[in-house]
């Protein structure tokens, strides 16, 4: 959740927080296999500031590349810092092949599409947020698109819980914005 504040702040209102990306990264890769989603994350960021360089007028290009080069340079220095681990670069693999390896996806009931017969309040969030986007004035701009569209795919297929609680955190966090 933090990761994804300083991303948004710098974002939308112009807080430069993202020197701290980094020394996050460091102690979420040392802690959490979840440490992908802080690069997913940055990922989504500079696509939608890649998305906004290529399809604004042209006063809103040069403010969108240099978010665009200023993201991408936390991420490079935030793979780096990534490294620095007992395993070295092969735990940037780890995500993937824990999420490749078909006996760990079907028998760890943490790693298995939710069950929507019983109440979860995952699908109250999700249905909340379709609600709002469909009743809201405003439209999602691409970073919000991204992100929504993202983490629904991935809370809805074969994720970790840990993915699905931030899921759950920014459909929460794009209903409130888009309801305001």
């Amino acid at each position: 959740m933090v990761w994804y504040a300083i991303l948004d702040s710098y974002q939308y209102k112009g807080k430069d927080r993202l020197y701290l990306l980094p020394f996050l990264m460091l102690l979420w890769v040392n802690l959490h296999g979840g440490f992908i989603t802080g690069f997913i994350l940055l990922g989504v960021y500079f696509g939608g500031n890649l998305i906004a360089f290529l399809f604004s007028a042209e006063d809103r290009r040069r403010f969108a590349m240099g978010k665009c080069k200023r993201i991408a340079i936390v991420a490079l220095v935030s793979l780096l810092s990534a490294l620095l681990n007992p395993r070295g670069y092969s735990i940037l693999l780890f995500p993937f092949r824990m999420l490749s390896n078909q006996f760990v996806m079907e028998n760890v009931l943490e790693f298995r599409s939710p069950n929507f017969h019983v109440a979860l309040p995952f699908l109250y969030l999700f249905v909340l947020t379709v609600g709002v986007l469909a009743v809201s004035r405003t439209s999602l701009n691409a970073v919000e698109l991204m992100l929504v569209l993202l983490f629904a795919y991935m809370s809805l297929g074969e994720i970790h819980s840990y993915i699905r609680h931030h899921c759950n955190t920014g459909f929460a966090t794009t209903a409130s914005i888009h309801a305001a």
